[in-house]
């Protein structure tokens, strides 16, 4: 069974991968997920 830290990290990483791994990618990525850009890297 997946914990809650997994699950977040997962979707994370499916966000970067369809945004990009570039500091712009990130940046939206956090805003798709509805999360700060230092939340997204504080739960990578």
């Amino acid at each position: 069974m997946s914990t809650l830290a997994s699950l977040e990290k997962n979707e994370i990483r499916k966000a970067i991968e369809i945004y990009g791994d570039t500091t712009d990618g990130k940046k939206k990525a956090a805003k798709a997920l509805g999360i700060g850009i230092a939340t997204l890297y504080r739960k990578l």
